[in-house]
């Protein structure tokens, strides 16, 4: 498991841009605080999680920062945690483009088919707006989940 402090030491170590990469890290880490947002630290990463608000116990894995200095996500690992919980895999692409548009908003591009990622160094100054769109994502989740719990009601 990776600490806080080794994880800054990698990513030191190995972006591109160490200082604002650091720096932007940093920030977001400290304005997770006070929200429903929360930092899981891995082996080369942290990922920020969500816990999904009507309680069915599921974890949605946000955006990674990992040590190398990107901050991104997979889409075939979030796409699964949302059809768990909203049940339909139409509501589940929805949210999950209009999370990768968010990102793209950031500069974060399309890796292959599976990874949205951006360099976190690029993302000095712009944390809070990351955590913005974080709290947008949330919403559009808490927003399907009600769509789809109304169709299911009619």
């Amino acid at each position: 498991m990776l600490t806080e402090e080794g994880f800054f030491a990698e990513l030191r170590r190995l972006s591109h841009q160490p200082q604002m990469a650091e720096k932007a890290a940093r920030r977001l880490l400290s304005l997770l605080e006070g929200t429903d947002f929360y930092a899981d630290w891995r082996i080369t990463a942290f990922v920020i999680k969500y816990p999904d608000p009507s309680g069915s116990g599921v974890v949605f894995s946000l955006p990674v920062a990992n040590k190398t200095g990107w901050f991104g996500f997979y889409k075939s690992c979030l796409r699964p945690q949302i059809v768990k919980v909203l049940g339909t895999e139409e509501a589940a692409d929805r949210v999950l483009n209009s999370h990768c548009d968010r990102l793209k908003r950031l500069g974060a591009k399309l890796k292959g088919k599976d990874i949205v990622s951006v360099e976190i160094a690029s993302l000095e100054g712009k944390e809070e707006e990351v955590i913005c769109l974080l709290q947008e994502t949330a919403n559009s989740l808490r927003n399907e989940g009600e769509r789809v719990a109304r169709q299911a009601g009619e």
